[in-house]
């Protein structure tokens, strides 16, 4: 009978473990097989028992066990294998106040980074939207024309209501005393209709003022945008140019 002697030593050598097992001709391989699991499941048992934790208590004494310490369950507690090099670190639990700010900031956290992807997407879009300046000082100018197209066409309505309200009034003024209530309430409605004009154009000035001041952010955010372009493109490496003999 053949035997086949295994021998597993455990980090740093501390111990070993042997086993011996017989092997016929026709069960060699399988015996083999056998041995390396059992050695390995050996030396992995032997490996943990190796595992050291360490922590201080109250009283600033340090503790170590071969397993974790009740004492440090409310405490910072190392773990290391037998060669004293850390291999995990235990933080303890954290207190009721702790738990409210660890909340807090990943919150503060998510509310960032939701900014960020919005910030990343907004200069993704202006990018393919303006691809240079003057595409974008374009489209400026076609919105506020448009603005100001419809002004030009409230302050049309707005002067030939101007003009019934003045007949109006000298209708009332020629009737005196004798005015009928069809033409004071003439007046009333092309007053009304003027004052609401006004308010459309006062609307419409506002959002003028507004576009430009939408466009400017977006100039000011595409020039950095193409600056920074620019300089990234400047720190790429340049092939080098080939040599001709």
């Amino acid at each position: 009978m053949n035997f086949i002697t295994l021998t597993a030593f455990a980090w740093p050598f501390s111990s070993q473990s042997t086993i011996r097992v017989r092997a016929a001709s026709t069960t060699y391989v399988n015996a083999v097989a056998l041995a390396v699991i059992l050695l390995a499941s050996m030396v992995a048992s032997d490996a943990r028992a190796q595992s050291i934790y360490s922590c201080k208590d109250d009283n600033g004494r340090v503790l170590t066990s071969d397993r974790p310490i009740p004492e440090c369950a409310k405490r910072p507690m190392r773990q290391m294998n037998s060669s004293g090099i850390v291999t995990g670190e235990h933080a303890p639990p954290l207190t009721a106040a702790q738990q409210k700010q660890k909340r807090i900031d990943d919150e503060a956290q998510r509310v960032a980074d939701l900014k960020r992807r919005q910030e990343q997407s907004r200069d993704k879009a202006l990018l393919i939207a303006y691809p240079t300046m003057s595409a974008l000082e374009s489209v400026r100018e076609l919105q506020i024309n448009d603005l100001k197209t419809e002004i030009a066409i409230v302050e049309k309505r707005m002067a030939k209501d101007h003009a019934a309200l003045i007949d109006a009034q000298n209708e009332i003024k020629a009737q005196g005393a004798n005015s009928s209530i069809v033409a004071r309430k003439k007046v009333e409605t092309i007053a009304a209709s003027i004052l609401l004009d006004n308010e459309v154009i006062a609307r419409l000035r506002t959002d003028i003022s507004k576009t430009n001041q939408r466009f400017d952010d977006d100039a000011k955010r595409l020039r950095q945008l193409v600056r920074e372009s620019d300089l990234s493109a400047e720190a790429e490496p340049r092939p080098p140019l080939a040599s001709h003999h």
